[in-house]
């Protein structure tokens, strides 16, 4: 098989993983078009057989065909996974600013509201453990 042919069967190969049916490539699919692509790139560059000269520029440029999709693939997943970090992170709270919050209210006026019910919760117990008696009552 000549040089030029296997460079042809080598961009064919990597078109049609790129190009499957129904669906867009997942990552993987964009990783293997691009070792065929640099294969092809390497097989052209190092040819004992002299090419015509618009071989490597085209093998290039389909070299970046593959590569441009596989770098926008792991953009979009770096900047999910950063999205996903920050909204679970513990600082995030703080910028959200609705956890527990009364609202209508002076800044402080809901940490005395919430004092007092925990006042009120200890009365009530109170109470309930402390045994009435009829002399009592009466």
């Amino acid at each position: 098989m000549s040089v030029l042919t296997e460079i042809t069967h080598l961009h064919t190969t990597a078109s049609h993983i790129l190009r499957p049916l129904g669906r867009a490539p997942t990552r993987s699919e964009y990783a293997s078009a691009l070792e065929l692509a640099d294969e092809a790139l390497e097989l052209a560059r190092t040819s004992p057989v002299s090419l015509n000269p618009s071989v490597i520029p085209t093998c290039e440029a389909f070299q970046r065909f593959c590569y441009d999709p596989l770098l926008r693939c792991y953009a979009r997943a770096a900047g999910y996974e950063r999205f996903v970090y920050e909204r679970s992170s513990s600082a995030s709270a703080t910028k959200r600013k609705r956890a527990g919050r009364v609202f209508d209210t002076d800044p402080g006026e809901h940490l005395v509201e919430a004092l007092q019910a925990v006042r009120l919760g200890r009365l009530l117990e109170e109470r309930e453990g402390r045994r009435i008696r009829w002399r009592d009552e009466v």
